[in-house]
């Protein structure tokens, strides 16, 4: 996502006990967070 330019907020992905998290914004300024569960 990032080579299409889509800028995280922060490091990303951030990777926890269920699996990995990452947050951005659209351009309006609405905020989108993105999950990937571990087991999948």
């Amino acid at each position: 996502m990032r080579s299409e330019g889509v800028k995280f907020d922060g490091e990303a992905p951030v990777e926890y006990e269920f699996g990995l998290r990452a947050e951005t914004s659209d351009p309006d300024g609405n905020h989108i967070a993105l999950r990937q569960d571990r087991n999948k």
